[in-house]
């Protein structure tokens, strides 16, 4: 393609968007009748197939028995014009097709791919989207596929909406309200793809003007290592391979030890080897922009004879929120202030919950707050100021391992910030601990820690900045959450 073939093509490109936006606000299209799925299912994908990955062999079930289901896809897969979003819209619809679910039960909510953690009050900057075979900048919602033919905001409003977190969380709200599944299906917080661990803690947020919350099953695509396919870390991982009759393999990595406690069986015509026949590897193979069309891709791992999940069930705590069975929280507790390099004898056991109140570190001078337990046991969260950041790291035999990252939204520290660690026992699996990082209020994320210690004896803070401000903290005991659900 020439320079002017590619400047014209990235003109039209624009042009027709534009003149697309235009149309929607001044002739709204017609909101899309959201059908109840009370009794149903409802599953959450960050991304185009990550539906069939995560719950293909569900979906092929629920539709088999009648039972009501609704597909959520928050993105459109076009990270850095790496894909084209309506490729990607297409293959969903595609791939879920073959599991029986017609193109009205699928809504695309059209946010940025890549940036879902990265969501905050303020819009995001523009950001390259693969648009009608261009690459052109913008920050606002879009779809041409699924229920009403266009993103869930232009169905609802008749204009797409910026790229915020409250927008965000307003139309996943929207839908889960009608919709009013008895099970929902997303992705894990632990998964180590920021946009798979930042939709659950987005769901959690938009459960919050439900009436009833679901059951929520937790479940992996990405473990940081070579899971599900096998091999060595840092090496080349075992291709993807077509093995429908063996069962999913249990996380391995930092989640080694971490076992799902519900396995779902496929239906059986789900353990057949050809895609033609096998629905979930036919879904699958719709995505044909990530497969290659190679039966060696990684996607390929997961049509197995059944998908495992880490259950959770959700109650109305004091503060109105829907949050798992046990809720520490630091309200109310004793605080302290902690500068450069101190630290504060206190014992607790847990479930706890730590409150930690500080400004923006310095850029290059990351805040480290450190819960000590008995010997050499400890978390240690680093706050990042410049890359706009916490990490999680757990003391091991040979030094502080990283548990994880958490991103925070691009508008975080305009002044100061106030974060909550709490450590409970997962709602899955009750010998690991749940390490849910909190700010105001809102779930940045979860790590799991399939080893926990159970008691903390001491606080410290390393401050390389000196920060006469200091670092305000608070540990609580825990408190259950009330029964209501």
């Amino acid at each position: 393609m020439s320079y002017f073939q590619a400047l014209l093509s990235v003109a039209f490109a624009s042009f027709f968007w534009h003149a697309l936006a235009c149309a929607q606000a001044t002739n709204p299209a017609p909101a899309a009748a959201v059908q109840s799925c009370a009794g149903g299912l409802v599953v959450v994908a960050p991304h185009p197939d990550d539906e069939a990955l995560i719950a293909g062999g569900a979906i092929a079930r629920a539709v088999a028995r009648g039972e009501p289901v609704a597909v959520l896809i928050l993105t459109s897969g076009d990270y850095d014009c790496r894909s084209s979003a309506s490729q990607r819209q297409a293959e969903s619809i595609a791939g879920l097709r073959a599991l029986g679910v017609r193109e009205d039960q699928v809504f695309f909510l059209g946010y940025p791919d890549g940036y879902l953690s990265r969501l905050g009050v303020e819009p995001l900057p523009v950001v390259p989207r693969l648009i009608a075979g261009a690459c052109v900048r913008g920050n606002t919602t879009y779809g041409q596929r699924g229920a009403g033919r266009a993103d869930v905001h232009t169905m609802r409003t008749g204009a797409p909406a910026e790229y915020t977190a409250p927008n965000l969380v307003a139309d996943l709200g929207y839908l889960l309200e009608r919709l009013a599944p008895r099970t929902l299906i997303v992705t894990h917080p632990a998964d180590s793809h920021p946009d798979h661990a930042a939709a659950y803690g987005l769901v959690r947020r938009a459960l919050s003007s439900s009436r009833r919350a679901p059951r929520l099953l937790r479940t992996l695509v990405h473990g940081n290592d070579c899971w599900p396919t096998g091999g060595v870390p840092g090496h080349d991982c075992a291709p993807g391979r077509i093995a429908p009759r063996e069962a999913m393999p249990p996380p391995t990595g930092t989640l080694r030890g971490y076992l799902p406690n519900l396995r779902l069986a496929v239906p059986n015509n789900c353990l057949l080897s050809d895609p033609q026949e096998n629905p979930k590897l036919a879904a699958i193979s719709a995505h044909a922009s990530q497969t290659h069309g190679s039966t060696s891709s990684y996607l390929f791992a997961f049509a197995r004879r059944d998908e495992a999940f880490f259950t959770e069930d959700l109650f109305r705590n004091a503060r109105g929120m829907w949050v798992p069975r046990v809720d520490p929280h630091a309200e109310g507790a004793p605080t302290f202030l902690l500068r450069g390099h101190e630290h504060f004898n206190i014992e607790r056991s847990v479930p706890l919950a730590l409150s930690v109140t500080l400004e923006r570190p310095a850029p290059g001078k990351a805040v480290r707050v450190s819960l000590l337990g008995s010997s050499s046991a400890r978390y240690a969260l680093d706050f990042d100021g410049q890359e706009l950041r916490v990490s999680l790291s757990k003391q091991t035999a040979t030094g502080l391992e990283a548990i994880e990252q958490w991103p925070l939204p691009h508008d975080a520290w305009v002044g100061p910030e106030h974060f909550e660690l709490q450590v409970t026992a997962d709602s899955s699996d009750h010998s690991a601990a749940a390490l849910t990082l909190l700010r105001d209020d809102v779930v940045v994320g979860v790590a799991i820690d399939p080893d926990p210690p159970r008691r903390v004896s001491a606080l410290s803070v390393d401050d390389p900045s000196g920060s006469r401000a200091g670092v305000l903290l608070s540990l609580s005991r825990s408190r259950r959450a009330p029964g209501r659900r």
